[in-house]
């Protein structure tokens, strides 16, 4: 595939944060978990699809992907199944003392399945990034495998929190299908106003190319939030192997954070690979 983009899936759960954010939520949306704990509050989720994901994922309205000739598939033709993401999951929890796992197994799904009610409760503008960010929630298979990892003790930047998310799906149609919507996304919503429960974010997108990671789609972002003249500034890596996905997200910009996300977004394929 050349010069496509994982900007239409990241964007989804982009503008979901933002729409937690308002509520004075949790921007990882709170789901059963195979640990049963509860999420920690950040400004922003992700999901790989890049999301998961989505979920990732992740997690950027306008991105650039390229294409890694050498890059392999994770697990040969094998469509990963719901063990093999939440042993994934479970890799990362045991490396970064800390970390909770949210949405393990299908339980992510129906976290990203309960979305589009909660985004028409906001005020988005664009109007139209808000009919993009629903149409590709609900273009997610019903049969997606999905788990995200949070992590609140600075595993890659002190003072960050890092989650990473992982997507498994059948077939590399919604990648595909997300790719062809990603133009309208970048053209209108690289700058985004959401109003809900009385708040006001104001978020804008700029991109980058993530250098190391090895896949066949990959795309970086940060993304700038203002929330009552306090900015604060996330940044995601976000990539795909045929039908899987990885999403890496802190929440500070560094040359040193972006290193160790694409770090973490190669050992989440390795983890993904790993029977």
């Amino acid at each position: 595939m050349k010069k496509q983009t994982l900007a239409a899936l990241a964007a989804p759960m982009t503008i979901l944060a933002l729409s937690l954010s308002a509520c004075g939520g949790s921007s990882a949306p709170a789901a059963s978990s195979s640990s049963g704990a509860d999420a920690p509050s950040s400004s922003q989720s992700a999901v790989a699809p890049s999301s998961s994901e989505s979920a990732s994922a992740t997690t950027s309205t306008e991105a650039t992907a390229s294409v890694s000739e050498s890059s392999t598939a994770v697990a040969g033709d094998d469509t990963l199944g719901d063990a093999d993401v939440d042993a994934a999951a479970k890799v990362f929890k045991a490396k970064w003392s800390g970390s909770q796992v949210i949405g393990s197994k299908s339980g992510a799904y129906k976290m990203m399945a309960a979305a589009p009610a909660l985004l028409e409760q906001a005020d988005i503008k664009p109007a139209e990034c808000k009919t993009l960010a629903v149409e590709a929630i609900k273009a997610l298979p019903e049969d997606s495998k999905l788990s995200v990892v949070v992590n609140a003790q600075a595993a890659t930047t002190p003072g960050a929190v890092t989650t990473i998310s992982f997507m498994s799906l059948a077939n590399d149609a919604y990648f595909k299908a997300a790719a062809t919507s990603a133009a309208k996304q970048a053209e209108k919503c690289k700058n985004m106003t959401v109003e809900m429960a009385g708040q006001k974010i104001e978020s804008s997108t700029t991109t980058f190319k993530p250098e190391g990671v090895n896949a066949e789609l990959v795309t970086g972002s940060i993304t700038t939030q203002t929330i009552a003249g306090t900015a604060s500034s996330t940044v995601s890596i976000t990539a795909s192997r045929g039908t899987v996905g990885v999403t890496a997200q802190a929440t500070s910009d560094s040359a040193e954070t972006r290193a160790n996300l694409v770090k973490a977004v190669n050992e989440g394929f390795e983890a993904l690979g790993a029977k």
